[in-house]
């Protein structure tokens, strides 16, 4: 997970989703490696960086609930 979400994903204890393109688009390289991220920062899936492809997963939003990082720090 690219550092910058893992941030987020504490934060806010929610799911993301990371979504990029692939492929070359005017000289400039997309890396993909799009991700949905679980509020434990469990990454559930990723794509890869060279192929176009759509992904479906369930999650259970309840997990989201919790707002709690810590015994000392609950949201």
């Amino acid at each position: 997970m690219p550092k910058g979400y893992a941030g987020v994903v504490i934060q806010n204890r929610v799911f993301i989703i990371i979504a990029n393109r692939v492929g070359v688009e005017r000289g400039v390289r997309f890396t993909g490696r799009s991700q949905i991220v679980a509020p434990d920062m469990k990454v559930l899936t990723s794509s890869d960086e060279n192929i176009e492809e759509v992904k479906v997963i369930n999650v259970n939003p309840r997990e989201a609930d919790s707002k709690m990082v810590t015994e000392y720090n609950d949201l």
